[in-house]
């Protein structure tokens, strides 16, 4: 009876449902657990994207870094540089070769490596040659 006592002194002569206590007592305790909780997630994601951006300060200045990819040609055009570059030499030997524009806008050739092309708007494939034959001649 002491505890009936206790209740109604503090909430005067009404009487108070001690399931509803219990009820708001475990939603405290909940949501302290999942501001906990939260609070652990951004600490562990605070700690791996300052791994991360140490670990890309570590890594060397590439002249990539500096550069764009140009969407109609798919080579690299520098931020302050005039012109194109070329990507695999970038990518291979973090190379700074600048693309040779052919004659006739047929494309760029790399000074560097002959083997790195770029077709331009002007190039197509070489029309087969089509010889004439006299079948009547016998040749």
């Amino acid at each position: 009876m002491a505890v009936g006592a206790f209740w109604k002194a503090t909430t005067g002569d009404k009487p108070v449902n001690i399931h509803i206590l219990l009820i708001l007592g475990a939603s405290a305790i909940s949501a302290v657990v999942f501001a906990g909780w939260c609070i652990f997630k951004q600490r562990v994601e605070i700690r791996r994207l300052s791994t991360t951006l140490s670990d890309a300060q570590r890594r060397p200045h590439r002249f990539q870094d500096e550069c764009t990819i140009d969407d109609a040609t798919g080579m690299y055009r520098h931020k302050t540089k005039p012109g194109f570059f070329c990507v695999a030499c970038a990518a291979e030997s973090d190379g700074e070769s600048p693309m040779k524009t052919e004659k006739g806008g047929w494309g760029w050739s790399c000074p560097v490596e002959n083997k790195h092309f770029v077709r331009g708007p002007n190039w197509h494939y070489p029309q087969p040659v089509m010889k004439k034959y006299r079948w009547n001649s016998g040749l």
